[in-house]
């Protein structure tokens, strides 16, 4: 099972992924209202034992660019496996295609293992 969120649903989309045993979870330009809230959602055990793979997708630009950087972090220190990917400037309704094929991929690549 994946599940796949965008803006300001990014944050409760990962925690029912991690809480009820999603395989895999998008995350495309998560918008995190607290850097307290990304810290508290990845603490405690939440991600013990959990196969959980994250495919978060993030502009370089913009007011989240600190919160995405951030939980990229927090993933890798917990040994989340998860795909980080950037692309230029704030927008990316030209590229959106694009960018969820590779998402796609990303979650197919997971069932076929």
């Amino acid at each position: 099972r994946a599940l796949l969120a965008e803006g300001s649903e990014a944050a409760e989309a990962l925690r029912q992924s991690a809480q009820t045993g999603f395989s895999s979870c998008i995350l495309l330009h998560g918008v995190w209202s607290e850097p307290d809230d990304i810290v508290q959602l990845t603490a405690g055990e939440v991600f013990k034992g959990n196969e959980l793979r994250v495919f978060q997708l993030a502009a370089d630009e913009g007011s989240d660019v600190s919160g995405n950087g951030l939980l990229h972090i927090l993933l890798r220190e917990k040994n989340i496996h998860h795909e980080y990917r950037l692309h230029a400037g704030k927008e990316y309704a030209g590229e959106a295609t694009l960018q969820l094929q590779e998402a796609l991929h990303y979650v197919l690549n997971r069932f076929h293992r």
